[in-house]
């Protein structure tokens, strides 16, 4: 469908033009290896990964991009010059660019040569509601969206499914397990219209839900119960999973959910909690074997932390640019390692000899029932040091006492 769609420039013109879908890939294919991101290779001080580079004016006192005007970009002349000399991309690059994609790039230009930033850095907006045929069918915003989908590759809504594959589905979709037989036979015995809106809420509030929800965000955040590295030793970061769980079971509004995994421990008078939703921060893999260069493998332990931060935080890669500005992603080689003197600061060894638990820094995690007892053993130590310390001041007391009395009925000494 894809190829269909660029190769037809009917279609192509029918369709608004999107800079990131349609425009930025011509650019990366065909023209950023002399005018993008490298400098060393880069010809004409021209750059196209850039739009204030793009739009500027060369030191040769051309454009070659001005928004609206075709006939001044020189990007456009270039581009449908028929000489050889001239034409971009050159015949020796052996890329040369379709009649579609020129169009393409005419059009863009034509019409104002808009730009757009990565997605992940466009804030969201809310979308007017798609107008559809079948008015009847949506029963929320969302169908109007799934509808107008199924409408333009020229489908229709599959049936409505009955309650018992209902109830399936959403047991599996929200906890990740089945539904007891009970639980169908109840299902299927309300007949009220609240029916599945009660089914939802009783999933919702499953401690199951937590759990399902949680596996995708252990994935992405690199979730362990080992070090990986070399012997794979024992690592306890349970603790930190099922705050993950618990975050979801509670409804953590999604910027505490942020903040307390990426910077918990830097909050003002930060709770146990707080500070173990920064194990996030403490996933990545960790070595042991000997011979390895502490400083190599710590520089591995932050790139990791920076890498997973970009893509489960700005839904991004940002590894390239732990070595080069990429063309593609809007992160710089500079940024990155701004970020990576962030999370550079969790005092640790880049190789700790440790195979049967967590390397340090560690923080004291007991359970509630120990925790309990913590708390009711202090008391009990506080009630003892007081009595021993009643007892001292009694004993001196009573020291003085008896030495009073004694002096009193000693004899007087010789010469008194």
């Amino acid at each position: 469908m894809v190829m269909l769609v660029l190769g037809s420039p009917a279609i192509a013109a029918q369709k608004d033009i999107d800079f990131n879908r349609d425009i930025r890939p011509i650019l990366s294919d065909h023209c950023y290896a002399c005018h993008g991101p490298d400098e060393g290779k880069r010809k004409a001080g021209l750059r196209l990964d850039r739009q204030e580079e793009a739009l500027k004016t060369l030191k040769s006192g051309n454009r070659a991009i001005v928004p609206g005007d075709v006939e001044k970009s020189t990007l456009v002349q270039r581009l449908t010059s028929r000489d050889p000399d001239e034409v971009m991309p050159p015949p020796k690059e052996g890329k040369p660019l379709q009649a579609v994609q020129v169009e393409l790039l005419m059009r863009w230009v034509k019409e104002g040569a808009r730009w757009k930033n990565h997605w992940s850095f466009i804030a969201p907006e809310r979308a007017a509601l798609p107008n559809v045929r079948e008015k009847t069918w949506p029963r929320n915003e969302i169908d109007y969206f799934i509808l107008e989908r199924l409408e333009k590759a020229g489908l229709k809504p599959a049936p409505e499914a009955d309650k018992a594959t209902l109830i399936r589905r959403a047991s599996f979709d929200l906890t990740g397990l089945p539904p007891t037989v009970g639980e169908v036979d109840a299902f299927l015995a309300d007949d009220s219209p609240e029916a599945y809106d009660k089914l939802v809420d009783r999933l919702l509030n499953s401690a199951h839900y937590g759990e399902r929800m949680a596996a995708n965000w252990l994935d992405l955040a690199r979730y362990a119960d080992t070090s990986g590295y070399h012997f794979d030793g024992v690592r306890f970061m349970w603790l930190w999973r099922d705050w993950v769980i618990d975050a979801f079971n509670r409804n953590k509004p999604y910027d505490a959910f942020t903040i307390e995994q990426l910077a918990g421990d830097l909050l003002p008078d930060p709770t146990r909690e707080q500070r173990i939703a920064t194990g996030f921060v403490r996933n990545n893999m960790t070595t042991d074997e000997g011979g390895s260069d502490p400083d190599e493998y710590l520089n591995k332990y932050v790139v990791d932390r920076v890498s997973t931060m970009g893509a489960v935080w700005l839904g991004m890669t940002v590894g390239c640019a732990e070595c080069h500005d990429h063309k593609f992603d809007p992160l710089l080689t500079k940024e990155f390692y701004k970020l990576y003197a962030f999370f550079h600061n969790v005092p640790e060894k880049g190789l700790d000899r440790i195979r049967t638990d967590n390397p340090p820094p560690r923080l004291p995690a007991p359970t509630p029932e120990q925790a309990m007892r913590f708390v009711e053993a202090d008391s009990r130590l506080r009630d003892d040091e007081k009595t021993l310390q009643d007892r001292i001041n009694a004993l001196g007391e009573t020291q003085e006492k008896w030495e009073r009395e004694t002096n009193a009925k000693a004899p007087p000494m010789p010469g008194d």
